[in-house]
């Protein structure tokens, strides 16, 4: 995992950002066809451990290139017909879904250094 994410910043060094989106987007795909392949599998032989898909992570996975199809869709559509200020919306929406986690890495945070203070 670290050699691939060394690679990811070596590419975002050389090449930008559309090569870490492509490294990415590969990356996420190639960790979907693995699980595909591992829930399609027929386990002939019982004298090995047999193998078994992660559905959690195959959902996981699905969503997230659903995702990003979806949002390339609707961002060039909306760019298409209503003009930049179609960003608008979508990045509100994302800033939206980003502020939980980091509020509550931000409290985390405040947590840790409140008891720093006062062993």
């Amino acid at each position: 995992m670290a050699d691939r994410l060394v690679l990811g910043q070596l590419l975002l060094a050389l090449g930008g950002v559309g090569a870490l989106v492509a490294f990415l987007s590969g990356a996420v795909s190639t960790a979907w066809l693995v699980n595909c392949g591992q829930l399609l599998y027929l386990n002939r032989s019982h004298a090995h451990s047999p193998v078994l898909a992660d559905r959690g992570r195959l959902t996981v996975h699905t969503q997230l290139v659903g995702a990003f199809f979806l949002g390339g869709l609707l961002g060039a559509t909306g760019f298409k017909y209503l003009g930049y200020i179609s960003t608008v919306p979508l990045a509100t929406l994302l800033l939206l879904l980003v502020m939980r986690p980091v509020l509550e890495d931000w409290q985390r945070a405040q947590d840790r250094g409140a008891r720093r203070e006062n062993p």
